[in-house]
């Protein structure tokens, strides 16, 4: 893990919510489901914006999992992320020719659609080196489910009691642990990669549930280890 890569995606997740610098802003105005493409010269990142607008919080709501991507998903992240398909696939196919490696991130509803895309990434363009690094991130996939990313190719940062991570409760399932690496900031000040799942649970607060989500507490938090 590579907690400077992991700091500036955090950055980039952090100024999704107004704008990312020398990047392009794509969207689609009725789902409102919005997302930037950075090209450096070391890889493409594709920067995905949470909520923000009621229609955001509307998709959130709708929990009922749908098959997309050769697979079920939670239908409200999957009708979002269907609005943007065909920029994204045009925007993949440009980052295929490149050569160059993927890095999709974003933060709560962001990460949710940043998960689809690196599926998507994984089901059609596969030769693309592509991975996720994510903050906040819901449960997209439904249970029991099937290893859908090849192995520790998304990183999930979580946020002591960030309450969104473990939502929605039934249903749905995050990444398994062949797929993915945990960085945990812990409530106790520590951080933690792979925590025991029991000890997380544990550290949960009801009363920072809310307040551990916000990506400028990601953010901070990241900051003060560099």
């Amino acid at each position: 893990m590579n907690i400077l890569e992991l700091t500036a995606c955090a950055g980039y997740s952090a100024a999704s919510y107004d704008d990312v610098p020398d990047s392009q802003k794509l969207e689609n105005r009725w789902t409102s489901t919005t997302f930037y493409w950075l090209p450096t010269e070391e890889a493409h990142y594709l920067i995905f914006r949470g909520s923000q607008q009621p229609r955001d919080f509307l998709v959130d709501a709708m929990a009922l999992p749908v098959r997309y991507l050769g697979t079920w998903v939670h239908g409200g992240f999957a009708l979002a992320h269907f609005s943007v398909r065909k920029k994204l696939r045009k925007i993949l196919g440009d980052i295929e020719k490149s050569g160059k490696p993927l890095v999709v991130t974003g933060h709560s509803l962001g990460a949710a659609q940043g998960s689809l895309t690196l599926l998507m990434a994984h089901r059609l363009y596969p030769s693309i080196d592509a991975r996720g690094i994510f903050f906040g991130k819901p449960r997209v996939y439904k249970k029991p489910g099937r290893d859908l990313f090849p192995d520790k190719r998304v990183l999930s940062c979580v946020c002591g009691s960030d309450v969104v991570t473990r939502l929605p409760r039934y249903l749905f399932r995050c990444e398994s642990e062949r797929e993915q690496d945990m960085f945990y900031l812990g409530n106790d000040g520590n951080n933690y990669l792979n925590p025991d799942m029991e000890f997380v649970a544990e550290d949960f607060s009801v009363v920072d549930a809310v307040s551990d989500h916000s990506m400028n507490t990601y953010l901070q938090r990241l900051r003060e280890i560099q």
